[in-house]
């Protein structure tokens, strides 16, 4: 049975949006004058505009190309389209020369043949000359008949990439959409008869379309499924054209005007079908668009769960109710494949592929909740999960500044300062008025689970207003009741996120949230290597504090430069493992797998306290299974400071390798005694240059660099914020050298043309031994403003239960300069085996002992060996249960994950975590 009548946009949801846009004069104009060029074409004109699959399409001019006039550098998207005032031209951003220099659309005029198709066969190639030559050496100079312009064995498609950004994208996709809007906001019938000419034209052509065999992709034929574009954005274009189709369906199935045109033209270029009734119209639609479409998955398979969600809503439109069962069935799969993993796709490339996914699956119930109205209630109530999904992407902004740089995802050190799924509505798609609405759908998750984040995040992605934040859902009956409500949230709660230190253990992400308002900061930790859109980036990690990222990961590999690895080999350096915060073993990537949810890492030790915040993962895959693990340890100095200590072990292989990069800036101080040398036999990729090195060092050494947030500007005040890293390794070799990163992908005007790259400076820490040997490094990192908040940094030795020292212990005494004194001992309890050992571990210089993986004591400042006694402040114990220290005992009767016990004016906080939940073992506490 074929379709009856409009689902989605169903009579009266119409009803609704009529009366809201005719009292919105902002979203009636909009609406109507995006329409406007189409709605003055005749219906031949639209006709017309529908192309054959005889003219290629390109998703490029020249992928990792140039101007041909100017040779200024014109990668991927850069080229300017504009299709009302200079048709099938492409402009270079820099010189403004426009190509091809011959008239195509002459061309194109002489080969069309009596079935209004385009053949080359017929076409006056005499009309292929340069129109601007000024001489007989320039007359084939820029000449495009369709099949692209070639010079120096480059080949730039100026054609072939107008034709899907600007003919098809923008005249014919977007005058669907935008014709069966102006109809929906109207309900003048003529937008929806030249919305349904359009559709049909369409669907004469459309399952000619081949992209793998006519489409050429990042330069290359012979790449991609899909129709008129590859199979990511076929997968979108027929979502988009099922739901135009439903939304004018109930106005141009009675329409005698529609049929009388399109029969007309059926004849003239000899149709098979004549179409003299809408039934064969609605016919020629259904089957030679959307069921073409579900018969031929593979052209508009897409990243999960999109693919699944334009076949549910294109059966959806085609047969509801009937389907109705079905229908729920698919979506409880789609829901089921798009939370998978902690309210993730797994997909890595956080915030483009993550986000991504649950941003489509916003669009998609978005849709059904104004075919249904409660919905998403009735859903979340089956699949609570889908929270999750939104929380994810909360947990993981740190700052509400930034999101890791995990796998393939936005560019080096920039800031994202709106909520990841609303980014793609508000910025990348540019939602407007009719189109869905995440807004709405996240106001839903806040009135449905009272959690007020979900409201926060709309006001903090609306530019820190309430106002005009719903403004764009016009199917709404009352806006402006949701924008006094959340108003309402945002007085009570304010705009700060409450975020709390999370674990995504299926993801494989671990976040340390510390600090309040805007002195936040965070910590991350990626125990995981690979994935889809993944890297080989093993124990990854990344540091915020000040505003800023201050070790930032490089983000979506430059695809600009080239895609294939031979043809750009800074493709590879970027998903490669030097280019990343972590180790190596002898240079070597790590391992990663290609899979959604990850079989590698886990987590060691969990432990979140007030001061002090831990996590230790290991992720012995990513290096053949020997050891390899990382301790973070976050620590508050003052309501406005911090430092972080970075542990690492590790074993096998002949040289461990450890990277460490901070955002834009210079190393302005350190105590080497550098010699430049070569250092190519590292550099794989032509991506390290500069290398310079010193004698290797026995004791502790520090790096110090000054950030430079002029590009950027994310760091709030005058003071210059620095970064000091400082090293209580022990014996190693330091390398300085620099580091290639993109810039042009983090540019807010694609057509900028300046500085579309940078070298960064790189640390490098190298240990050396024998094969198979053990290694451990240990740092401490600092982000101040003007002046350091610490005096002194030392490593002490540990001994275990049998009195040996070994370097996998650390002790390391921090002299705070507000006259704290932090004594931490990060215990080596694992012992490469993976068994918890739970041995004793002793600081004799200290006269500290514990059974603790990790325990910090924080004291008063006193001067060395001047008192038998400590002034506690704050003593945590992390997996353990008890630490002695001169005067200070803290015996917990039973083992927990977190002991910690606050001093202050001679009352007592004490706090505990034990692995089964009790809150209340006994605490014995001394000093």
């Amino acid at each position: 049975m074929g379709k009856t009548k409009s689902v989605f946009f169903h009579k009266d949801l119409l009803n609704i949006i009529k009366k809201n846009a005719w009292n919105n004069a902002e979203a009636r104009n909009s609406l109507t004058e995006k329409a406007a060029p189409w709605l003055h074409m005749s219906d031949d004109q639209l006709w017309n505009l529908v192309f054959s699959s005889s003219i290629k399409r390109a998703y490029h001019v020249l992928s990792d190309g140039y101007c041909p006039s100017c040779r200024c550098e014109v990668p991927l998207f850069n080229w300017i389209i504009d299709v009302w005032n200079r048709p099938y031209k492409v402009q270079c951003p820099g010189c403004k020369e426009f190509f091809p220099k011959n008239d195509f659309y002459a061309f194109y005029q002489s080969g069309i043949d009596k079935n209004g198709q385009f053949n080359y066969d017929i076409a006056d190639r005499s009309l292929l000359i340069n129109q601007e030559a000024r001489s007989p050496d320039e007359i084939r100079f820029g000449v495009d008949d369709g099949n692209g312009y070639s010079r120096d064995g480059r080949t730039w498609m100026f054609i072939a990439y107008y034709m899907l950004f600007g003919h098809w994208t923008r005249l014919v996709i977007d005058g669907i959409k935008n014709l069966a809007k102006a109809y929906a906001a109207t309900g003048y019938p003529v937008y929806a008869r030249k919305a349904c000419i359009l559709l049909d034209r369409v669907a004469d052509v459309y399952p000619d379309f081949d992209f793998m065999t006519q489409g050429i992709m990042y330069d290359l034929k012979n790449v991609d499924h899909g129709y008129v574009s590859y199979w990511f954005v076929s997968c979108l274009e027929v979502r988009d054209l099922a739901i135009a189709y439903d939304m004018i369906f109930d106005a141009v199935k009675n329409d005698r005007h529609l049929v009388s045109f399109l029969k007309q033209k059926s004849v003239e270029s000899s149709y098979p079908v004549t179409k003299d009734s809408f039934e064969k119209i609605q016919e020629n639609i259904e089957t030679r668009i959307f069921r073409d479409a579900l018969r031929n998955s593979h052209k508009i398979k897409s990243n999960v769960p999109q693919t699944d969600i334009t076949r549910c809503m294109v059966e959806t439109v085609l047969e509801w109710p009937n389907n109705k069962e079905k229908i729920m069935e698919q979506i409880a799969s789609i829901t089921h494949h798009t939370t998978a993993v902690d309210g993730t796709t797994g997909e890595k490339g956080l915030v483009v592929y993550g986000s991504h996914a649950v941003w489509g699956y916003s669009n998609f119930i978005w849709y059904y909740e104004n075919m249904q109205p409660g919905f998403i209630e009735e859903l979340l109530k089956i699949h609570p999960i889908i929270k999750d999904s939104y929380r994810f992407f909360i947990d993981t902004w740190c700052l509400q500044k930034y999101y890791p740089r995990i796998g393939d995802t936005g560019a080096f050190a920039q800031p994202d300062t709106e909520y990841a799924v609303l980014y793609y509505s508000k910025d990348y798609y540019k939602h407007s008025y009719l189109d869905p609405s995440i807004e709405t759908v996240l106001w839903k998750m806040y009135e449905i689970t009272h959690d007020p984040d979900f409201a926060k995040i709309i006001y903090i992605s609306n530019g820190y207003t309430a106002k005009g934040a719903f403004r764009l859902d016009i199917t709404r009956p009352n806006l402006c009741k949701a924008e006094n409500a959340l108003e309402e949230v945002i007085r009570c709660s304010g705009y700060y996120l409450e975020q709390k230190s999370v674990n995504k253990e299926n993801w494989r992400l671990a976040l340390l949230h510390s600090g309040e308002a805007e002195y936040k900061r965070a910590v991350w930790l990626h125990y995981d290597s690979g994935g889809y859109h993944g890297h080989h980036d093993g124990l990854t990690a990344g540091f915020y504090a000040k505003g800023l990222d201050l070790m930032p990961d490089f983000g979506y590999p430059p695809v600009h430069l080239g895609w294939d690895y031979g043809r750009n080999p800074k493709f590879a350096w970027y998903r490669s493992t030097a280019a990343h915060n972590t180790v190596s073993v002898d240079w070597n990537d790590h391992a990663a797998h290609a899979k959604f949810q990850s079989e590698m890492g886990k987590i060691l030790m969990w432990s979140i306290g007030k001061t002090f915040k831990a996590i230790s993962a290991a992720c012995p895959e990513a290096i053949g299974e020997n050891r390899f693990e990382r301790t973070l340890l976050l620590s508050d100095i003052s309501v406005e400071d911090c430092y972080l200590i970075d542990v690492f072990r590790l074993e096998g292989g002949s040289e461990h390798v450890k990277f460490m990069r901070t955002t834009f800036g210079k190393i302005i101080e350190h105590p080497f005694h550098l010699t430049e040398f070569d250092g190519s036999k590292w550099d794989r990729y032509g991506c390290l240059r500069n290398f310079k090195s010193d004698i290797p060092f026995e004791d502790h050494w520090y790096v110090t660099w000054e950030i430079d947030d002029s590009y950027y500007r994310m760091h709030e005040g005058d003071v210059p914020v620095y970064l000091k890293y400082t090293d209580l390794s022990g014996p190693s070799t330091v390398i300085l050298c620099e580091s290639w990163v993109d810039l042009w992908r983090g540019k807010k005007d694609s057509k900028e043309t300046d500085r579309m790259e940078d070298w960064i400076p790189t640390l490098i820490t190298k240990k050396t031994g024998s094969n198979g040997f053990r290694s451990v490094f240990a740092s401490v990192i600092e982000p101040f403003e003007g002046r350091s908040n610490i005096h002194s940094v030392k490593r002490y030795a540990v001994s275990d239960a049998e009195g040996k020292n070994s370097e996998n212990n650390i002790a390391i005494e921090i002299l705070l300069e507000n006259n704290l004194k932090d004594y931490i001992v990060i215990s080596d309890q694992e012992n490469g085996s993976g068994q918890n050992r739970q041995a004793l571990f002793s600081v004799p210089f200290w006269k500290l002992e514990t059974d603790a993986r990790i325990c910090i004591v924080r004291s008063k400042a006193t001067i060395e060996g001047t008192s038998e006694s400590l002034e506690p402040v704050c003593i945590t114990i992390m997996d353990g249960s008890y630490v002695t220290m001169k005067n200070l005992k803290v015996k917990c009767f039973g083992r927990a994950n977190l002991i910690e016990v606050h001093m202050s004016d001679g009352k007592l906080d004490c706090k505990i975590d034990s692995p089964d939940g009790n809150t209340e073992m006994p605490v014995e506490i001394t000093y």
